[in-house]
């Protein structure tokens, strides 16, 4: 069974501020970059660079793989932010480490 992840009260905190965010007239992008395939596609040299150095056979690859991660990762809390929706507390974060 998949841990929960508790986010502590100082960062949903920050994350429903939305007089804050309203104020710097911040809007979450309809597509965020890091997660586009020209992006990750760019960033594939860098990343088998950096997991050569890190000699660690259990980091992924694919620098997709590690995007598609975070992705699902943040997916609950960014399709909060955009709909107005309450924010997460508690979610179970996908992958290896839960």
């Amino acid at each position: 069974m998949k841990s929960p992840i508790n986010i502590p009260a100082s960062v949903r905190q920050r994350l429903l501020n939305q007089s804050r965010r309203d104020r710097r007239r911040t809007e979450l992008p309809e597509e965020i970059e890091a997660f586009t395939e020209s992006f990750i596609d760019e960033k594939q040299v860098q990343w088998t660079a950096f997991r050569r150095r890190l000699q660690q056979d259990n980091v992924p690859t694919s620098f997709s793989d590690v995007t598609t991660s975070i992705d699902r990762f943040l997916s609950p809390v960014i399709e909060a932010l955009s709909s107005g929706k309450p924010c997460p507390t508690n979610w179970t974060a996908p992958g290896p480490w839960s």
